[in-house]
């Protein structure tokens, strides 16, 4: 099993985030992913990468912010239909390779 823990760089959601990591590894759920949403800069993503370090979870992802998705929420409309290269959804796109490939290593 994999489990994702995804939080924004805010210092409340990585508290949070920090403490669902602990709970689930403690908790033997399986392997533990980190994904950093929303982020604005290198700088938010290497905060976040840094807090689910300080836990042991590896920060496989990061998805920027990006207006089409908070536009497209706003609109009841799917970003695929509009914006389907968006940088968000092609980071969503990677890490759902990621995770495929992570899947069938493990069923190995």
């Amino acid at each position: 099993d994999i489990r994702l823990v995804v939080t924004t760089p805010s210092p409340v959601a990585m508290h949070t985030a920090a403490m669902i990591a602990r709970i689930g590894r403690e908790a033997g759920v399986g392997t533990v992913f980190g994904v950093a949403n929303q982020v604005r800069s290198t700088a938010d993503a290497r905060t976040v990468a840094a807090g689910f370090a300080a836990v042991g979870i590896e920060c496989i992802a990061s998805i920027p912010a990006d207006a089409t998705i908070a536009a497209a929420d706003t609109a009841g409309t799917s970003p695929l239909d509009g914006h389907p290269s968006s940088p968000a959804l092609d980071a969503l796109r990677g890490l759902a390779e990621r995770l495929d490939n992570s899947m069938v290593a493990a069923a190995r």
